[in-house]
């Protein structure tokens, strides 16, 4: 085949076809996340001015090596560079990329070898190899590790090299053919890096705006506040013991704040008589923050308002009543504040659980608001629709402005389900057309956001902004754009897209993971998470796990919250490879009637505190294997809160193949138990 066309020219900035070259300079580099968008053929006839490596689980490796002078390094005294004389500088990491001569193997004799390029770490020491005397690089398994042992970055002692492990190799390789693009590539990572040490400091950017905005010095007063709000285990555990403190919890779990707040107020008349003075203020605060939940699920929003402010003056710095402040300001419809709210508790502890959900949360509402607002008019004007001052007779106000769906069905943002629904019934019952003060536009609207938030796929969609996410094939979600607003330290350097994208493809993506961890530590905190998390420790209040299971086949991740982030009724629990708070979970052995209970080794329920929601678990499940004659145990399970709202009650659960199912009580459960029979 003859020789491709040269369509390289170095003398051009930025919209040169061939300054960025892929892995192999077969064609012009055309980005990750969607291929190639540039076709064409090119022919490298020299040497780049610099590479940008990413991808590897090394963080030195990653990065813009820039072309330098070869006296810039005193270099490895048994590898001599080629005479060519090519070195590149990561001057963000200190490591080096150079082609050297091939090290001559004495038993290899009369073989023909090429020069090979090395990657050296900041301790100077051979990390990788790629072979060929090429001008442009290969990626991934075209890199091997280097034998020997080595000093680690972080421990700064001597490591045996993995030799195999390939989340350590680049994954992407971009040849840079001009030495203006290797300058623009480093400065966009000295701005990134900038953006990340702004935001560690309180001071956030602006995409949109192109701007830092720092926090308000009343924040920054109370978050340099030295209070503490961390109780000795002992204490809370008799606070929690109270019978008062038992009935109210419980009344809660159940959905029955009505009758939780009596208690709890109760209780705050007779701390001071269960505790040690010195423990009194910490204690009352304690109650006030659940005390304020009840309140505020029962929509007495100022009553709630007052009792955390009670909290605040005198622990200013008291992350929970910080963030149920926040979900206060959210229900009342007051976005602006609840974000304010947040940003404090950002302020204080970054790591906060559900921190990043709430300020995705909070913007996104005031996004919504700024929207309808800007549409308000139009939509008076245009559709004829009522405003709020053309009320109805009864003062209801027109639900068709309230761009919140929480706020047209009035219940909490983090109301249950069945929360949800009772307020969805009671929202039409007042908007219903065929009433005297009802409206078609407003009922309609009861119904659009019943729609979304009966779901739970939909209601996690909108509560993340996905509504507001831009269209298009290049479009940016909106709960990125606000993470990486509050956290661009999650958000890596990736100007050429996803640099595992070549890795995906090759089907290497975590194919050599290690499949060992530590076993938990004794001391670690009670949770669901024990059961998906391994070398779980507990170090300065921080509760660390190094393998999550995220869900997805042999994939985990490393999590990290801190052990006073949960509340008093709440517990610590894995969601996709990430330590959350969840609501504590008690199991009973109170199960419906069926004849599962005929098939399975053990039934129970699980039993969610917050909500009173109930699953059915049942462990050592038999029916017959299609192909064999043995019996094959299994595991099945059934959320009963959708039983109770189709049959109220009066429901049978029964054992169909390998699922539980629920039937109406009066209907014949006879065939299915005939039919689990036969199989058996």
């Amino acid at each position: 085949m003859s020789t491709l066309l040269v369509l390289l020219l170095f003398s051009q900035f930025l919209v040169a076809p061939g300054q960025l070259v892929g892995p192999g300079a077969v064609t012009t580099y055309g980005g990750g996340g969607g291929g190639r968008r540039s076709g064409g053929f090119v022919r490298v006839r020299n040497h780049a001015a610099g590479f940008f490596l990413a991808g590897s689980t090394i963080p030195g490796v990653n990065g813009v090596y820039a072309r330098v002078g070869v006296d810039e390094l005193p270099f490895i005294s048994e590898r001599k560079l080629t005479e060519e004389k090519v070195l590149f500088h990561n001057v963000h990491t200190d490591w080096y990329l150079a082609l050297v001569e091939f090290k001559s193997d004495p038993k290899k004799v009369g073989k023909t070898v090429t020069d090979e390029w090395i990657l050296v770490d900041q301790f100077r020491q051979e990390r990788f190899t790629h072979k060929g005397n090429t001008y442009t690089l290969g990626s991934g398994k075209k890199w091997t590790h280097s034998a020997g042992k080595f000093q680690s970055e972080s421990l700064g002692k001597e490591q045996v090299s993995a030799g195999s492990d390939e989340d350590e190799l680049p994954w992407q390789v971009v040849f840079i053919a001009a030495e203006a693009y290797v300058k623009h590539l480093q400065n966009l990572f000295n701005w990134n890096e900038e953006i990340k040490s702004n935001a560690l400091a309180g001071k956030l950017y602006d995409e949109d705006s192109n701007e830092l905005r720092e926090l308000t010095p009343i924040q920054r007063l109370a978050a340099n506040s030295d209070s503490s709000t961390s109780p000795p285990p002992s204490i809370n555990k008799k606070l929690q013991e109270e019978n008062s403190m038992i009935q109210a919890l419980e009344a809660q779990t159940e959905g029955r704040f009505e009758d939780a707040i009596p208690l709890y107020e109760d209780l705050l008349q007779r701390v001071d008589t269960i505790l040690d003075a010195k423990f009194v203020d910490w204690a009352r605060a304690e109650v006030q923050i659940l005390l304020a939940k009840s309140l505020r699920h029962v929509r007495l929003h100022d009553s709630a308002l007052q009792v955390l402010d009670e909290a605040l003056s005198i622990f200013p710095n008291h992350k929970r009543a910080l963030k149920e402040t926040a979900l206060l300001f959210l229900d009342t419809g007051n976005p602006s504040k609840a974000r304010e709210t947040l940003e404090l508790l950002y302020l204080l502890d970054r790591n906060f659980d559900m921190l990043g959900d709430l300020l995705v949360s909070a913007c996104a509402n005031e996004e919504r608001e700024k929207r309808m607002n800007e549409t308000r008019k139009r939509m008076v004007i245009d559709a004829g629709l009522p405003s709020p001052s053309d009320s109805a007779e009864e003062g209801l106000e027109s639900l068709v402005f309230r761009a919140n769906h929480y706020l047209v069905l009035e219940t909490a943002h983090d109301a249950s389900s069945a929360s949800i629904k009772k307020g969805y019934r009671k929202m039409s019952r007042n908007y219903h057309p065929d009433k005297t003060n009802g409206n078609a536009a407003d009922f309609e609207r009861v119904h659009e956001a019943y729609d979304v938030l009966s779901d739970e796929e939909k209601r996690k969609f909108y509560d993340c902004g996905g509504d507001l996410s831009e269209n298009g094939d290049n479009r940016k979600s909106f709960q990125d754009l606000v993470l990486k607003k509050y956290f661009p330290e999650k958000f890596p350097f990736q100007p050429f897209g996803n640099p595992l994208e070549n890795k995906i493809r090759s089907g290497s993506l975590n194919r050599n993971k290690p499949a060992t961890a530590k076993p938990n530590e004794p001391n670690i905190p009670e949770g669901s998470y024990k059961t998906s998390c391994l070398g779980c420790s507990v170090t300065d209040d921080v509760l660390s796990c190094t393998h999550c299971q995220t869900g997805q086949h042999r994939i985990t991740k490393e999590s990290s919250i801190g052990i006073h982030a949960c509340g008093i009724n709440d517990s610590f629990g894995n969601v996709n490879g990430e330590l959350k708070c969840e609501p504590k979970r008690r199991r009973s052995y109170n199960i419906p009637p069926g004849n599962y209970i005929d098939f399975c080794d053990e039934c129970y329920l699980l039993i969610i505190e917050d909500t009173g929601s109930a699953e059915l678990i049942c462990e050592g499940c038999v029916r017959k294997t299609p192909s064999r004659r043995r019996k094959r145990k299994f595991k099945a399970s059934l959320g009963l809160e959708v039983c109770i709202n189709t049959y109220n009650d009066q429901y049978i659960v029964v054992l169909d193949k390998y699922t539980l199912k629920c039937v109406e009580a009066e209907q014949s459960s006879h065939e299915h138990a005939t039919e689990a029979e036969k199989e058996l």
